[in-house]
């Protein structure tokens, strides 16, 4: 009866009536009791009916606005107002309820619907929240935003509205005032959410008017539940940590990580993470060296060492990249250049001992890098950086793109590639090895003009005599001992034409493998970088998931064989004999030593270009059962490592017989005259090697997460699993020969050897492989202890967090001599932590972790026994007197009595974010960590200097007489040895304060800063430690006290700017060093860096073009400082922790879509 009666009100008349129903509905919070239903597609008049059919309720609608409308199906158990709208979804109409049991269908007022197109922003970083969804209240209408934040929604009815945006970890926001007009798009102002407080489910909305466009209105944020961000419901298979954990996590957001600019990862953990001490910049130094390594991860926490770091891709260890043929994995750290860095969610490092957590090796930390899972849509990035004087450009592109397809999967493509071209020894001479032999010339000219042997290389040859006594000069008794080849000369010159104690320091010509003598020797790694990852997603059913991804990364390195010659060994056989007095182009009558760089020698067959590949099978069952979620996790993994070694190794013939028969002359200026004719290179022994492995690993695991009870202060939590890894290296060989270098047929060469006859030179040594078990069950739980609801004074929660880890471990492998070694550990770890919140913004921590690091399989494996003396005499400090260790009085190498060695670590913090100063956060954290029994080779000499701290090592014989009362040492036991302890002290210091509205903006400040206290080794129980720390003695990684950075980033609608700073602390000296150094050390120094961005928005003529792309251009090392000087360092002559790249230029484009 009412919905005929409303029928036949006029059209405006209708309107009204609905707008007071609505208005009525305000008062009515209820929406209904949830109902079945089971309404197919078709015209929306019978679909309305049946709406009300099946749902019990009453429905005012006009039957001219259904008319010609198809409505959609809508099945399943929903509430009615959530029905109808998706019934009307598109076809112009909304739904509105106007009482417990009455709704009403109103069309807009011309009956065109409108849009509304917009971006949701973090608060914190400006940066698009991806998957937030934004529903126009009352209206049925949602969508969810792409990967930059925006969203565009149709089919509005027109007039006022009100948006709600939800997203994972962050806050409830609500957008008022919203008008959409008919047939027309409404833009409007960016939406900033706020970010969730850690460890809260829910706060109050934050609420912002479109209409008075003043930004988002900051509501007091209320605790309502209790809780931690859940498990397991990104790709990280690890728990989400946080930086305001019991333990002291340093985190990086996708946002810090993409601002940086940074080409890769490598590169963001060298600059950015303060608690990183790696002295080496891993793009220059990668390609020194006949055999570039590829590019490992080098990342040193706190000075503890390289290997000392686990890294995790999403909670997975990453493949460790086995190079060579070691019998262990002294050098297998994984490689960042696989992930591109754009498909990066998130970084979390813990700078502390995690054994209990992360396993075996996590003594020195952890990194853990989480990439995107959840998003829709792509991003394209292109990458270019070169110096600013010289075109040595590294430049890459990447892209990243997941899209749902038939079947219900969903499918994540993300692709990399990269290549660079290093700087050569030309472009940076100045500030590298010829500043530093200019300084040396000035400064301390002893240190280079008395070597007693060789000399430096130079433009042309440089000489000097076989013997250093003074009356044996080159020119004549008591004349110099060096010289070198004068400039243009032909090799005809004269005794006369020589300069008496006069060097060639300039740079040759040509390419020089590692030495940067010659001009063209790479400052760093050629290489290229190739990665691609493909993944599948399918949900199965509301509550789990089943994920499949296959990755492979290939990286192909550029080497060059070396070039320098050092002529200076006796004989006429020696691999680099002297040249003699008989040579015909000899003009000083003498046997002489000659060092030249030969270019030509670096022959295009000779092949000294690495590869490594990975490839990486994954498959993950995510899945939720009530409140407890976990998963089944498998991962296969495979890596190669072929690294070639070939160089010229002589003519035929030898060189004694080159130079004898004038067929090389190494007396000649090469930029003017050929050391030889062209076939001269062409007809030569070749030393080829290659060091080749390959390696499977298998990961398994299962792990839940749930609660387990409620106490009266919250939910205790536990986290539960078991593990298996395997590492087999199935394969490896080692294989060097000499071959004729024409036919590739082996080929004895005449240097290095007695005679001709001499055999063959050839190692196949396919035996160096092992196999890895680790098994291992694991738990952590949190367990809040106090709550507000306790009203204790001081204390607003205190939570414990306990972890532990049982593990059995077993290393198989076998000798160089095919002999089988094992070693077995059972280690049980712990890490205790307690996070106590004293009021609102005010949050103590301390936790204590274990780390556990078991003996390589080198350090285990006893070496043959000697079969001849030993080299050097020993001195007995109890008899006073020195003898000689014959072969069966002593035994060096591994040992297979060997412990684990264990690390602990202790860390006491404070995190401030206070009340009155919105948007700051401070934290101190102290980090004191003690490695005992710690692995160490030892010597003969100190196994006896230390007999009476290492009981057992020193066999006597009996008593002789001898005044001291002992007998003679008859047997030294100087295998490896558990008896040293480190230990570390230092204090971590993070700011970060985000400043809102800053002309028109987000202003973003962050510091960091790492200040090492102590650093000491002590060799056992009973002798000092020594103090690293300010220790010219020790290594620039220990001795540094500070490492930090800082930056400042305004982040605009349109516009970024930013600011960077990093800290380079002094470094000393050692003393034999100060005279060429000018001090007692390399003073402290900062780098600048600016970068300026711009982000295309959706306006104007070429919106569909550019709309999604953003585009930063920066400068790194602005001012172009120039990098310290360091005398330790004759070849590169700058301080460690210092770049030769100088001012370097940066650009990157992004296109999300």
């Amino acid at each position: 009866m009412l919905t005929q009666l409303f029928c036949r009100l006029p059209r405006p008349l209708r309107i009204v009536v609905a707008t007071s129903f609505a208005l009525l509905a305000i008062a009515q919070p209820a929406h209904g009791a949830p109902a079945k239903f089971d309404v197919p597609a078709q015209p929306a008049l019978a679909a309305v009916q049946l709406f009300g059919q099946q749902a019990g309720v009453e429905v005012l609608y006009s039957a001219a606005d259904l008319q010609a409308r198809t409505a959609s199906a809508v099945k399943g158990e929903l509430e009615p107002l959530t029905a109808l709208q998706s019934l009307l979804a598109g076809t112009g109409l909304g739904a509105q309820q106007t009482g417990p049991s009455r709704f009403v269908v109103l069309a807009a007022p011309d009956g065109r619907p409108g849009s509304i197109e917009g971006v949701v922003r973090r608060a914190d970083s400006s940066q698009g929240v991806e998957n937030a969804r934004i529903i126009v209240t009352g209206t049925g209408r949602s969508v969810v935003a792409d990967p930059r934040g925006r969203f565009l929604i149709t089919d509005v009815p027109a007039g006022m509205h009100t948006l709600d945006i939800t997203a994972e970890k962050m806050v409830n926001t609500q957008l008022t005032d919203v008008t959409v007009n008919p047939s027309r798009r409404t833009l409007v102002s960016a939406i900033e959410m706020p970010a969730q407080k850690e460890g809260v489910v829910q706060m109050a909305p934050y609420v912002a008017s479109e209409k008075r466009r003043d930004g988002v209105l900051a509501l007091e944020a209320l605790e309502v539940t209790e809780g931690r961000p859940k498990a397991f419901t990104t790709a990280n298979l690890d728990l989400p940590r946080t930086r305001d954990d019991s333990l002291p996590f340093t985190t990086f957001s996708s946002a810090e990580i993409q601002a940086s600019g940074s080409p890769g990862l490598q590169d963001f953990l060298q600059n950015r993470l303060a608690q990183n001490f790696n002295s080496d910049i891993p793009s220059e130094l990668d390609g020194l060296g006949n055999n570039p390594t590829l590019r490992m991860s080098r990342v040193n926490l706190r000075g503890w060492g390289e290997t000392e770091t686990v890294f995790l891709l999403n909670g997975r260890r990453m493949v460790p990249q086995y190079q060579g043929t070691e019998i262990d994995s002294s050098n297998a750290t994984p490689n960042l250049q696989g992930i591109p860095i754009g498909s990066v969610e998130r970084i979390e490092i813990l700078s502390s001992a995690a054994g209990a957590i992360y396993g075996a090796n996590a003594t020195g930390g952890v990194i853990n890098i989480i990439t995107r899972l959840d998003y829709h849509g792509g991003q394209l990035s292109f990458n270019f950086e070169s110096p600013s004087d010289v075109f040595a450009p590294r430049r890459g592109v990447d892209l990243t793109y997941n899209r749902p397809i038939p079947f219900g999967f969903t499918l994540r493509v993300s692709a990399g590639y990269s290549a660079s071209d290093p700087l050569r020894s030309r472009d940076r001479a100045d500030v590298s090895i010829e500043r530093w032999r200019g300084l040396v010339v000035e400064r301390d000219p002893t240190r280079l003009l008395s070597r007693t042997i060789g000399a430096p290389s130079g433009a042309t040859p440089n000489i000097r005599t076989v013997t250093t006594v003074a009356t044996a000069g080159l020119f004549g008794p008591g004349t110099a001992n060096f010289t070198s080849v004068p400039a243009g000369s032909n090799g005809r010159v004269g005794l006369s034409a020589y300069a008496p104690g006069v060097y060639n320091l300039a740079l040759s010509e040509g390419e020089s493998g590692s030495a940067l003598q010659a001009k063209d020797s790479r400052i760093g790694v050629e290489a290229i970088d190739t990665v691609f990852n493909l993944g599948l997603d399918r949900k199965l059913g509301e509550n789990w998931r089943l994920s499949l991804d296959y990755r492979y990364s290939q990286n192909d390195g550029v080497g060059s064989t070396p070039t320098a010659f050092n002529f200076i060994l006796a004989g006429p056989f020696g691999a680099t004999p002297r040249v003699p007095a008989a040579a015909p182009s000899n003009p000083f009558g003498q046997n002489v030593f000659v060092n030249l760089i030969d270019p030509k020698t670096n022959r295009p067959e000779l092949n000294n270009d690495p590869l490594n590949t990975v490839t990486e099978l994954t498959g993950t069952l995510r899945g939720r059962l009530g409140e407890w979620r976990g998963y089944l996790d498998f991962n296969y993994a495979r890596n190669r490592s072929i690294l070639p070694s070939e160089q010229f190794f002589e003519p035929y013939g030898g060189w004694t017989n080159a130079f004898l028969n004038g067929t090389y002359n190494p007396f000649v200026d090469p930029r003017v005259t050929p050391f030889a004719a062209p076939s001269f290179y062409e007809n030569y022994i070749a030393l080829r090697g290659i060091l080749d492995s390959a390696t499977r690993h298998y990961q398994a695991g299962f792990k839940a997460s749930g609660p387990l009870f409620r106490l009266p202060t919250g939910l205790v939590e536990l986290t539960a699993g078991v593990e298996w890894t395997r590492s087999d290296r199935y394969y490896s060989r080692t294989f060097q020969q000499f071959q004729d270098a024409a036919t590739g047929e082996p080929r004895i060469p005449t240097g290095g050897t007695t005679s001709v006859n001499t055999a063959l030179i050839a190692i196949d040594n396919p035996v160096r492989q092992f196999v890895f078990d680790n098994y291992a069950v694991y738990a952590e739980t949190a367990v809040p202890v106090l709550s507000e609801k306790q009203r204790v004074p001081l204390v607003r929660s205190l939570e414990f967090t306990l972890a532990g880890r049982l593990a059995d471990e077993e290393r198989n492998g076998f000798t160089a001599a095919g002999v089988p070694v094992e070693y077995r550990s059972q280690p049980y770890l712990y890490s205790a932590g307690a996070k106590h919140i004293v009021f609102e913004g005010v949050t103590l921590r301390a936790s204590r972790s274990i780390g556990f690091k078991p003996p390589t399989l080198a350090q285990v494996t006893e070496s043959a026994l000697p079969t001849t003396p030993f080299p050097n005499a020993v001195t007995d400090p109890r008899r006073n007197q020195t003898q000689t260790l014959a072969a069966n009085q002593y035994r060096t190498g591994g040992n297979p009595d060997l412990d684990p060695e264990s690390t602990r670590s202790d860390n006491i913090g404070l995190i401030l974010n206070p009340k009155w100063l919105r948007g700051l956060r401070l934290s101190v954290d102290y980090i004191r960590s003690v490695r005992d029994n710690a692995i160490s080779g030892i010597a003969p000499q100190a196994a006896i200097d230390l007999e009476a701290d290492l009981p057992g090592r020193i066999t006597r014989g009996a008593p002789d007489g001898h005044p001291s009362g002992v007998g003679p040492i008859t047997f030294v036991d100087a295998r490896g040895v558990n008896f040293r302890q480190i230990s570390s002290k230092s204090l971590d210091l993070s700011a970060e304060h985000t400043l809102r509205d800053v002309r028109g903006g987000n202003l973003i400040l962050t510091l960091t800063a790492t200040r090492n206290f102590s650093y000491k080794v002590q060799a056992t129980a009973s002798s000092t430690a020594d103090e690293q720390v300010g220790n010219p003695l020790a290594s620039a990684a220990q001795q540094l006290e500070w490492n930090g950075n800082a930056q400042a980033r305004w982040e605009g609608r349109r516009y970024t700017f930013g600011w960077s700073g990093r800290y380079f602390d002094d470094i000393l000296a050692r003393p034999t060093d100060y005279a060429l150094q000018g001090s007692d050390r390399a003073e402290w120094a900062i780098n600048h860096d600016l970068f300026v961005g711009y982000r295309f928005t959706g306006a104007g003529r070429w919106s569909h073009l550019l709309d999604g792309t953003s585009l930063t251009f920066g400068v790194r090392n602005v001012l172009d400082r120039a990098p310290r000087f360091w005398a330790a360092s004759a070849d590169r002559g700058i301080a460690p922790f210092d770049s030769l790249a100088g001012r370097t230029i940066w650009l990157q484009l992004r296109r999300n879509f």
